[in-house]
């Protein structure tokens, strides 16, 4: 099995109250729209810095704003997520 297979079957629905306590500790990231999760996880996973390095400095990957985090303790939302040791990478659903 690939790493992109195996990360594939990985990404699961999550809600807030799970991501919540990673992003306490500064290690999720919010994958934009337009980028396919799981290519943030293999790009993470393979230790691509070069292609990690220019979505974090273009905001493709990012960690969660303060807004962000106070709308989604305000009303409940959907993500998708994966988890890539010592991080998780997320995105909203819908």
């Amino acid at each position: 099995m690939s790493l992109r297979e195996k990360l594939e079957a990985e990404v699961l629905p999550a809600t807030w109250a799970a991501l919540e306590p990673h992003a306490r500790r500064n290690a999720l990231f919010v994958v934009a729209e337009g980028t396919e999760l799981v290519d943030a996880a293999v790009a993470v996973a393979s230790d691509d810095q070069e292609t990690v390095g220019r979505w974090i400095q273009d905001t493709t990957i990012r960690r969660p704003t303060l807004d962000e985090v106070t709308a989604w303790d305000e009303a409940p939302v959907a993500f998708y997520a994966i988890i890539v040791q010592p991080f998780v990478l997320c995105r909203p659903i819908g």
